[in-house]
């Protein structure tokens, strides 16, 4: 799954490299058996644990353009 290193970096704070196998392992387990359903049981992305792959649904998506659209609009006011 593309999004283990992406946990396993954000919770570690670290280079992957310098992190151990079983941290990777334990990020890997909870993304995948607790996370990922979470957020696809609320309608924020579209899991298959079978093909191991995930998507945003459209409306996610462009909520996150939005907050994207509207973090630069606060950076060019507040700058």
């Amino acid at each position: 799954m593309v999004l283990v290193p992406t946990g396993v970096l954000r919770e570690y704070d670290r280079p992957l490299p310098e992190i151990s196998a079983e941290a990777v392992k334990r990020v890997s387990v909870s993304l995948s058996h607790t996370q990922v359903p979470k957020l696809a049981d609320a309608d924020h992305v579209r899991y298959s644990q079978e093909r191991d792959e995930v998507a945003l649904l459209d409306h996610v998506a462009h909520l996150e353009q939005l907050r994207r659209y509207l973090a630069a609009e606060r950076s060019t006011t507040n700058g």
